[in-house]
């Protein structure tokens, strides 16, 4: 079950990041709470579907026309998106249980 909520989590993420195209969305705010979504599922084992949505995340951020990269109103948003994609990159990185 938990592998088909990370697959349906890559799906979003994957929509969102083609959506983050257009200037009129507030879709780049799904990032946040979906790379720390990603996160926990790496965390708990499900590892390829949460890096590809972060990987989309990261798209998604990339590829938003709003100024989230430069220090605004869009800052503290930044942050927090950047925090949870370092929290997945924590969990991607960490040793397996049985290794």
């Amino acid at each position: 079950m938990l592998r088909v909520f990370a697959w349906c989590v890559f799906a979003l993420s994957l929509l969102v990041a083609g959506v983050s195209f257009a200037s009129f969305t507030p879709a780049i705010s799904l990032v946040v709470p979906m790379a720390a979504i990603a996160a926990l599922l790496a965390w708990r084992g499900v590892r390829l579907p949460a890096a590809l949505a972060g990987v989309c995340c990261l798209l998604a951020l990339w590829a938003s026309p709003l100024p989230v990269f430069r220090p605004g109103p869009h800052w503290p948003f930044t942050l927090c998106a950047l925090a949870g994609l370092l929290l997945l990159a924590i969990a991607l990185l960490r040793p397996r249980q049985g290794a």
